[in-house]
């Protein structure tokens, strides 16, 4: 259909956790509790919302300098430490090394705040979600310093109802341990249905079969 260019309204909607807010939550997530792992770096910094404060395009410069500089050979360990001691034996300029080290610093402190969290055995879920959010809104933010983007639209919205849920879930303390977020997260995202408000094509629908049976059409 999307070969024709008809869109048609699929009343089952989209998982959130296949959108792409969904999808920038659950890996800036992932890249923090699974010790900055090397591939899931790259799949955070390439994601279309990350930006960084920059422009897209210096971005994601940024990002293949960083890639071709020390991420493409032997696997690194050590999160943010290991990645900034591997630049410091890269062969490159010096002031390209200079400004890769710096920005990988500047990543590095903004995530401290949620890695600190996560480097517990357990923490309160309310903590948590506030940590994450604070490193993935600056790591989405544009030229402008704004992160509109994440939350913009039916994706981005519902993506901050489910969160705003969970931060306002009760006064009492929610204790979980860190390791467990990105699967609670991706399993509250895949029961969470996003539906876009845009007009579809009037005449064509996909419908479930109680909807097919309930309904019907002109």
């Amino acid at each position: 259909l999307r070969r024709w260019g008809i869109e048609v309204d699929d009343s089952a909607g989209t998982q959130l956790d296949q959108t792409p807010p969904g999808a920038f939550l659950l890996l800036s997530a992932r890249l923090i509790v699974e010790g900055v792992e090397p591939v899931t770096l790259l799949a955070t910094l390439k994601h279309p919302l990350a930006s960084g404060g920059m422009s897209s395009a210096a971005f994601r410069r940024r990002v293949r300098d960083l890639e071709l500089a020390c991420l493409r050979g032997p696997r690194i360990a050590g999160g943010f430490a290991g990645v900034l001691a591997e630049l410091g034996r890269a062969r490159l300029g010096e002031a390209q090394r200079a400004r890769l080290i710096g920005w990988v610093e500047d990543l590095q402190a903004s995530a401290r705040p949620f890695t600190e969290q996560v480097d517990r055995p357990t923490t309160d879920l309310a903590a948590l979600i506030r940590a994450h959010l604070a490193f993935a809104e600056t790591l989405a933010r544009d030229a402008k310093g704004q992160a509109g983007a994440l939350w913009s639209r039916e994706a981005g919205e519902a993506a901050a109802a489910l969160l705003a849920e969970l931060l306002a879930f009760g006064p009492e303390p929610w204790p979980i341990a860190p390791a467990a977020y990105p699967a609670l997260l991706a399993q509250l995202m895949a029961a969470r249905m996003v539906r876009p408000r845009a007009p579809k094509h009037p005449r064509l629908f996909i419908w479930g079969e109680l909807e097919a049976r309930l309904q019907h059409t002109d």
